[in-house]
């Protein structure tokens, strides 16, 4: 992203209230998609056309020389694809509807990406990357390993079988419950233990597939870190 960009995309941040105008047609910015502050009009149009079937457009005029209107509706396609590239959009910096400030390549490996939520610690301080909490997680992936390592035997069981004898709902919403504390306030430790607990149970509950108990060491952890904050989703919302 070039420096314009980078200066656009700090206002739209620190002052709301300032208007930022798209660099393609000059209306009022949405914000950065695809690597550049645009409006959602011409987001829309540049993800339909850039991302769209290889076709040929022509330019209205033939020289490559359009104005490119507010209202987009009478613009020359060409060109205003065009200004779009020349501006820095690049269609590989799509991130679901709306492009931060770093593209995905560029997140550093840290918490938010274990929880996944790789853009969460972005929006939370995009001033420095050195103001950033970095929590170390061996020694909770080392107690992940350790339950790996020490599966339960449940041969001669159906898979349905071995999966319901480890999680019964039920009884384990129960358990929760009844062991309910209230906590004045929820920071960094609070947050960590959630996470623990979470990921242990999810831990625990993979080893009762025969597919994951015969998978590699390494990718088990791999597949460990991908799905167990999606896992917990789902159960609480079974």
């Amino acid at each position: 992203m070039d420096a314009s960009n980078s200066e656009n995309c700090t206002e739209i941040l620190s002052d709301p209230t300032s208007p930022v105008f798209c660099q393609v047609c000059g209306l009022k910015a949405h914000g950065i998609h695809f690597g550049a502050t645009t409006c959602r009009a011409c987001a829309a149009f540049f993800r339909r056309v850039a991302a769209g079937a290889n076709f040929i457009i022509k330019c209205r005029k033939g020289d490559g020389k359009c104005e490119i209107l507010s209202n987009g509706r009478s613009c020359c396609k060409k060109c205003r694809l065009k200004k779009c590239k020349e501006i820095g959009m690049d269609i590989k910096n799509f991130q679901f509807d709306r492009d931060t400030i770093n593209t995905s390549k560029n997140y550093t490996p840290s918490i938010a990406m274990f929880v996944g939520r790789p853009e969460f610690l972005l929006f939370c301080d995009p001033q420095s990357s050195s103001n950033i909490t970095y929590v170390d997680l061996s020694d909770l992936l080392m107690k992940a390993r350790k339950i790996l390592r020490t599966c339960p035997k449940l041969a001669g069981r159906n898979r349905l079988s071995k999966m319901s004898s480890f999680m019964n709902l039920t009884g384990l919403r129960e358990s929760q419950q009844s062991s309910f504390t209230l906590i004045p306030s929820f920071g960094y430790q609070e947050s960590f233990s959630l996470w623990e607990h979470d990921l242990l149970l999810v831990t625990r509950w993979l080893t009762y597939f025969d597919e994951f108990r015969n998978l590699q060491p390494m990718i088990k952890i791999k597949i460990l870190k991908y799905i167990w904050h999606i896992w917990n989703r789902l159960e609480k919302l079974a």
